[in-house]
């Protein structure tokens, strides 16, 4: 049980944005990777939401109870290539293809933002309309997207 608890708390993104952080984010935005299949619905609903909300074969579940509601992200400073290779192994095995950019933050949103210190994962609480999203190809040989 307590093996659990430490595996959820490590997993889990739960410390709030730091002063530092906030500015990046509002002058960077974040990146949500995703493959062509959730880009489709991505369009089609008008809304970036959890995951687990997706229907189809590539639906996921979220690990913990936690984490529903939860949307994914990594800082729109750097580009794929800036992750570290774990992040970049993962994204790969689950065939993400294009990266969804969530620019002109605003502070109703930072305060929906929690972030993993070890590799600056960012996880969104609640549901982004498509409007505010600039989904791209990406590419995983070089440093464009």
């Amino acid at each position: 049980m307590i093996f659990l608890y430490y595996l959820k708390r490590k997993h889990y993104p739960f410390t709030p944005l730091t002063d530092e952080l906030k500015n990046e984010l509002k002058t960077y935005g974040l990146v949500h990777y995703t493959s062509s299949y959730r880009k489709e619905i991505i369009e089609q609903t008008r809304v970036m939401k959890s995951g687990d909300s997706l229907l189809g074969e590539l639906k996921r579940c979220p690990m913990y109870r936690a984490e529903k509601g939860l949307i994914w992200f990594y800082s729109g400073k750097g580009c794929f290539t800036d992750l570290n290779g774990k992040s970049q192994k993962i994204l790969k095995k689950r065939k993400c293809e294009y990266a969804c950019k969530f620019t002109k933050l605003s502070d109703d949103d930072l305060m929906k933002i929690t972030y993993r210190k070890n590799d600056l994962a960012f996880v969104y609480k609640g549901t982004i309309d498509i409007s505010r999203i600039k989904i791209e190809k990406i590419s995983f040989d070089n440093n464009r997207r």
